[in-house]
């Protein structure tokens, strides 16, 4: 694609900052502005790199969804000491040449966006007449040289956040920063900024309050067949039995959008959710109703609790990856499997048999995924969408999760349980110290099983094949027999 350079307006070809743009308080500042005829104009101002040249980008891809489309139009830029010259060198890159230092502002539209989603892993911006959604991976153009240290690691970065004519539409504005248009402060590092939620619209929504922060729940895209009243009620009880497990003190501002997505097909049911910062999406086919059967609901359930559980593993703390990325989704993803299976246990979603048959049903499934005798490391670096590839972190991780809590629980005689483990990383997130080595979990583990379990425990985990999972559970009537189909399956019995 030839670079197409943009320098300014008027027959100088200079741009010049209005008086209320040229100060900067923070390291970076966005407005978001739906406009009528569905196009939303997106505003980005920073401080520009010492060297005279800002690159500005966007993900190619993120969680399956490609951001390279042409939906992103009329770029231009402005600096408070000069000229500035703009190339669009691809359809994610943006290239501002300026005065060293000067603060710097790009602008630029979205437009012909899809009004609704079209699959249940589809997170593209959304734009209809009557809503607007983003996650900022896939919709701005940030600054690479903000948020990086001078050694090249991530750093917090001061961010100013505000939308901008949403009332002259007869809309409310939502937000990962709160439940209006702000201004809103925040500090975090720019990996977390591009997974913020961004939601505005004239779409059914609910807020309440329970005392221990706000829970904001607001419908994107189409029509739903329940209200955000009847998901804000189901989803305060989780929130609440969540932090309950957790032992949390965290009261702030949640946000949960809900999304119809795809068409109705018979005989199947899709759900999925994706966590974001302080926030999720929780996909589902049209045809889903809260209202419906008892099963259904339970499916439901556990899709918007492991989401809600990802506000402490993932979010509060999450496991460092530096080898490969997705390094840890054994625990990100199929620990918090296992916690959420034992939160609705503690709601009563699940009874004790209740969750015996889902753990046999994710005992079936491990053992039938073609991928269970394979490397993870291996699996996980050549995942496709909708693979059988992308449930290996969720089956393999629960399994070893209930595989070491039993262990747990049986060499501390019942004293402890990976729930211990869980309140000690939740201590550390508070405290600052988010991104926890794996070694950590093992160190914690050996003390209290041994280095040689903790061992076969990360040869599994590493190089596949069956859990070998406890013949009888600690605390639990649960007996492992051989199943009718060759898989070992639970049947309750004498402990």
């Amino acid at each position: 694609m030839r670079d197409r350079w943009i320098l300014g307006c008027t027959a100088t070809m200079v741009l010049w900052f209005v008086a209320a743009c040229q100060t900067l308080e923070s390291d970076l500042a966005i407005e978001i502005e739906p406009q009528e005829g569905l196009a939303t104009r997106v505003t980005v101002r920073f401080r520009g790199d010492p060297s005279g040249q800002s690159v500005c980008s966007i993900a190619e891809r993120w969680g399956g969804s490609s951001s390279e489309g042409e939906w992103f139009r009329g770029f231009e830029a402005t600096s408070d000491s000069g000229e500035v010259a703009l190339a669009v060198t691809s359809p994610t890159r943006v290239v501002l040449a300026h005065e060293p230092g000067a603060i710097v502002e790009l602008t630029y539209r979205l437009v012909d966006l899809p009004g609704s989603f079209a699959r249940i892993d589809d997170y593209r911006p959304i734009r209809s007449a009557t809503s607007f959604m983003m996650v900022p991976s896939l919709g701005l153009f940030l600054p690479e040289h903000v948020g990086v240290a001078a050694d090249g690691r991530p750093e917090v970065v001061d961010v100013e956040f505000e939308w901008e004519g949403v009332e002259d539409l007869g809309w409310r504005a939502f937000s990962s920063f709160g439940p209006d248009e702000g201004p809103h402060r925040a500090q975090l590092p720019k990996a977390r900024l591009l997974e913020t939620l961004l939601v505005a619209g004239s779409r059914d929504h609910a807020v309440l309050e329970d005392g221990r922060g706000q829970l904001g729940v607001v419908e994107i895209g189409a029509n739903a067949a329940f209200t955000a009243n009847q998901l804000a009620s189901s989803l305060e009880v989780i929130l609440r039995g969540v932090r309950k497990w957790f032992r949390a003190r965290e009261d702030s501002w949640y946000l949960v959008g809900y999304a119809p997505a795809g068409e109705v097909v018979e005989g199947r049911v899709g759900l999925g959710g994706t966590a974001l910062e302080n926030s999720f999406v929780f996909f589902f086919d049209p045809s889903v109703d809260l209202r419906s059967d008892p099963d259904l609901f339970r499916s439901v359930a556990h899709v918007l609790c492991h989401e809600v559980i990802h506000r402490w593993n993932g979010g509060l703390f999450q496991i460092a990856e530096p080898d490969y990325e997705g390094q840890g989704s054994w625990f990100t993803e199929g620990f918090t499997e296992w916690i959420a299976r034992w939160v609705l246990v503690a709601m009563e979603v699940y009874g004790v048999d209740g969750y015996r048959e889902a753990l046999n049903e994710r005992i079936y499934q491990y053992e039938s995924n073609p991928d269970r005798d394979r490397p993870f490391r291996e699996v996980i670096e050549q995942a496709g969408d909708g693979s059988s590839a992308n449930a290996l972190a969720y089956q393999r991780g629960e399994l070893v999760a209930f595989w070491v809590d039993d262990q747990v629980r049986r060499q501390t005689d019942g004293s402890e349980s990976l729930r211990d483990l869980f309140g000690e990383l939740s201590r550390l997130g508070r405290r600052g110290d988010r991104v926890v080595p794996e070694e950590f979990i093992w160190d914690w583990v050996a003390q209290r099983c041994g280095v040689e379990f903790v061992d076969e425990v990360r040869r599994v985990i590493a190089e596949g094949g069956r859990v070998p999972l406890p013949k009888k559970l600690f605390e639990r009537p649960f007996v492992l027999v051989d199943g009718p189909q060759g898989f070992p399956i639970y049947r309750l019995g004498d402990r």
